[in-house]
């Protein structure tokens, strides 16, 4: 009984990680789903790919967390048999913040219309966490203990969540800045006009101002050395870290994002263009002529374009004054 006090952390940890990697299943079957439904391939592209490593990722850290559980509950004591399944759940707890943040990266490029200054620096901070991240894996056992600068190994740990954090509140504002414009100017088209749940929802779901909020909790956590809390929400976060951008996916395969090729079509859809002339698009357009005693020239006007004869456009050019042409 005494090691389940003093580890139930530990196992209510599993519990929670066990639960939203629950949702996070339930997100994925969704946009595999939606995905079928829209006729669309959900492993084309560079921000479907990520979601489903994301989802191998996160798998497997439930397998490890679950394992290492095991090792914890229900093995000798003095033995170290969980340590290097711990090693290996930070390798992937790595690579799944890199990869989401990558995804945020790629969605802040896009919004801003691939302008790669906008997102330089967000993506050499992400390289610098994901390179911190892997040394307080590798340094404990490729070194010996005695060789290891421990001052300088433990700030490893806060550098790369604050890392983490910086490239996250850069893509949060410049995504929210983004996403305000493109609204603003949504609005003064007429277009989403009254619809302000849209902005919010698209600030809190494509911005990852969820993910900083979350990161905040956990780096104050982290920092605090607090043995209780750290172990029950680390897995929990985790899986958060992987369904985000799927979240972020499902909504742009719904139209429901503010992306720049959906905000140019929302546009056109309220605006129209009068064509250059009117006689090049006879066939397709409404045209209305007054009376005229020469049937044959309404026939001649009516008919398909590569119909028409020279004589009926002529005659049609000759009631041009008395045409009127809508649109």
């Amino acid at each position: 009984m005494g090691i389940f006090a003093e580890n139930g952390n530990s196992l209510l940890g599993l519990v929670f990680d066990s639960i939203t990697y629950g949702f996070h299943c339930a997100i994925f079957a969704f946009f595999v789903g939606i995905h079928r439904h829209h006729n669309k391939k959900f492993y084309s592209g560079v921000p479907h790919i990520a979601t489903i490593i994301l989802f191998v990722l996160c798998t497997f850290t439930v397998v490890i967390d679950t394992w290492e559980s095991y090792e914890l509950f229900f093995t000798p004591q003095t033995s170290n048999a969980w340590e290097p399944l711990g090693s290996t759940y930070t390798a992937l707890y790595a690579l799944i913040d890199f990869t989401s943040q990558m995804a945020l990266i790629y969605r802040c490029w896009i919004i801003w219309s691939r302008n790669y200054y906008v997102v330089i620096l967000p993506a050499l901070v992400a390289l610098a966490t994901l390179a911190s991240e892997f040394a307080l894996v590798v340094i404990p056992n490729a070194f010996p203990a005695e060789n290891i600068p421990w001052t300088a190994f433990f700030a490893l740990g806060p550098f790369s969540f604050a890392g983490s954090m910086i490239t996250n509140a850069v893509i949060t504002i410049l995504t929210v800045y983004r996403i305000w414009k493109v609204a603003k100017e949504l609005e003064e088209a007429m277009v989403n006009k009254g619809k302000p749940y849209r902005l919010i929802v698209a600030i809190l779901l494509e911005s990852g101002l969820i993910l900083l909020l979350i990161q905040t909790i956990w780096l104050i956590l982290w920092e605090v050395g607090n043995e209780v809390g750290f172990p029950v929400v680390s897995g929990a976060i985790t899986q958060i870290y992987g369904f985000i951008p799927t979240v972020l996916l499902c909504r742009a395969v719904m139209g429901a994002t503010y992306e720049r090729t959906n905000y140019e079509r929302e546009l056109g859809t309220d605006m129209q263009f009068a064509p250059t002339t009117s006689m090049q698009l006879a066939p397709t357009t409404s045209m209305q002529f007054a009376p005229t005693s020469h049937p044959s020239t309404l026939m001649g006007l009516e008919t398909s374009a590569g119909k028409q004869s020279d004589t009926a456009i002529n005659k049609a050019e000759s009631h041009s004054g008395e045409s009127e042409t809508t649109f």
